[in-house]
């Protein structure tokens, strides 16, 4: 996940991981991770974690990425829809 904007990334990767009453350390277990430094530092938007640890905390926590960075998430949809009016391109779902 690439941003423009200056760190911290909102997230709700903490409250989560809370709601599920889970230790940094058990996240960290169930993600092969060292210890909980990693999901430390992206719970306080200081770091993003990488596609594949992003996908892999979302099945961790039974929660959608577009979820944990919902703020981020929002954001990025707002800009694509003001790209898709700026181009007149069309999406359609079936």
């Amino acid at each position: 996940m690439s941003r423009n904007h200056a760190l911290p990334i909102p997230n709700q990767i903490r409250r989560c991981r809370r709601q599920r009453h889970l230790r940094l350390r058990d996240v960290a277990e169930l993600l092969s991770l060292r210890n909980g430094a990693h999901i430390s530092s992206w719970e306080r938007g200081l770091k993003v974690p990488s596609l594949r640890s992003a996908l892999r905390l979302s099945a961790a926590l039974y929660t959608p990425v577009e979820i944990l960075f919902s703020d981020y998430f929002n954001e990025i949809r707002r800009e694509i829809h003001k790209r898709k009016r700026q181009t007149n391109i069309n999406c359609h779902y079936e």
